[in-house]
């Protein structure tokens, strides 16, 4: 039996969350709204510098709610071809796995489906 991602039952714990999007599609001030929250999801093409408020990233989330093997591959070259070769010796072996991050479906995403407890992740992670 699979079970979920803890992360899905936020709206459950929390029903009065409000969660909001400043993005750079809302104009070239987007960042200077971050006042407007209590936490941001920090994307890896944002320095760090120029969030002033407490965030996390998807990839912090992902790893705080998956207790399956994780197995990031993270570099400047290559993460690509080392995911999918990975991924594909793994499933090869019969291992259980899939592929997520810039390479497959987004981690979050991966949570809305039940996670089968044997189940490996290959993760190709931004080099940022």
């Amino acid at each position: 039996m699979g079970r979920f991602c803890r992360i899905i039952y936020v709206s459950l714990e929390y029903p009065k969350l409000i969660i909001g999007i400043s993005d750079q599609k809302n104009g070239p001030g987007y960042l200077h709204r971050q006042d407007e929250y209590d936490i941001a999801m920090k994307t890896p093409g944002i320095p760090k510098r120029f969030v002033t408020i407490q965030y996390t990233t998807a990839t912090n989330l992902f790893f705080a709610n998956v207790q399956n093997t994780i197995i990031g591959i993270t570099a400047s070259k290559g993460k690509s071809t080392t995911a999918s070769l990975l991924h594909a010796m793994l499933r090869q072996g019969g291992v259980r796995t899939r592929r997520l991050g810039n390479i497959g479906e987004p981690m979050l995403k991966a949570c809305l489906r039940p996670i089968h407890p044997r189940e490996v992740f290959v993760l190709e992670l931004s080099s940022y």
